[in-house]
């Protein structure tokens, strides 16, 4: 009994001192180890799962297959632990995607269940969505599903340079007998292939009523395997970086980032391509 109630102390304090926004549930969730070793600037990159996460347009570029798994434990607290499966695929300009993500325990978890599509509406220019169930349960209260929609937009042009939006929880979901309990965010970015293996990316994010938080991240392709990538964000500070190994189809990420007041964070992603 003890325990539980300081996990639940634990729960409440990180949700209205240290995370980035107030909210009651689904604080924005961590999308895969090499989005966020980019310091979650991805708006504009867009170009594999994380897609869905970050703008689901940039599935409608999808070259293969992919299935997807990753774990981490935010600031090494057990009891915020996030697992993730996801499985998106290529169709005609097209793309499409399914993840299943869960945070918590028992005592407390948040499950959700996304559906993705994307298109290439015109030359270059790509819309997708993003439909969510959204479920959060508490232990000795019961739990409760909410439908949620996210949308972005891609605009690819022909020099390397990339510009992205996206929508969070458009439909303004929420658990209690009033909306505006879920976060709700919007993003823009741009990504530039700088040079020969180098992609360099900024993003800005907005919730309602908070200030602008920045995003910046650089990925180099140092070989046909091996990669290197950096990030930083903002409000509030925290660094960001990782590398990632192809091995044949099989794709192998690691982040570390620190938090200015929590801390560290490890994570690690597994990707199978299939062509």
């Amino acid at each position: 009994m003890l325990k539980n109630i300081k996990i639940s102390l634990l729960i409440l304090i990180l949700n209205l001192i240290f995370f980035e926004n107030i909210y009651c549930a689904f604080e924005r969730i961590n999308g895969g180890s090499r989005a966020e070793a980019l310091g979650g600037a991805f708006t504009a990159y867009a170009d594999d799962y994380n897609s869905v996460f970050y703008n689901p347009a940039g599935l409608s570029g999808l070259q293969d297959k992919e299935v997807s798994f990753f774990y981490l434990i935010p600031y090494g607290l057990k009891e915020l632990g996030t697992k993730c499966f996801a499985f998106v695929v290529p169709f005609k300009n097209s793309g499409f995607g399914i993840v299943l993500q869960q945070m918590g325990t028992e005592l407390y978890r948040e499950s959700q269940f996304i559906f993705s599509a994307a298109t290439e509406f015109y030359k270059g220019f790509s819309v997708g969505i993003n439909s969510k169930i959204l479920n959060l349960n508490i232990q000795g209260y019961g739990g409760k599903s909410i439908l949620g929609l996210d949308a972005g937009v891609l605009y690819a042009f022909k020099n390397g340079l990339k510009f992205g939006a996206f929508f969070n929880n458009i439909n303004n979901p929420g658990f209690g007998k009033t909306n505006g309990e879920i976060s709700r965010f919007s993003s823009v970015g741009i990504s530039k292939k700088i040079a020969s293996g180098l992609t360099l990316n900024l993003d800005l994010n907005k919730y309602n009523n908070y200030p602008v938080i920045m995003r910046f991240g650089g990925e180099i392709h140092l070989n046909e395997q091996f990669y290197l990538r950096m990030g930083i964000s903002d409000n509030p500070t925290k660094f960001s970086g990782g590398f990632g190994i192809d091995i044949r189809k099989v794709s192998v990420n690691y982040c570390a980032s620190n938090h200015i007041i929590l801390g560290m964070t490890n994570q690690f992603s597994i990707t199978l391509k299939i062509k």
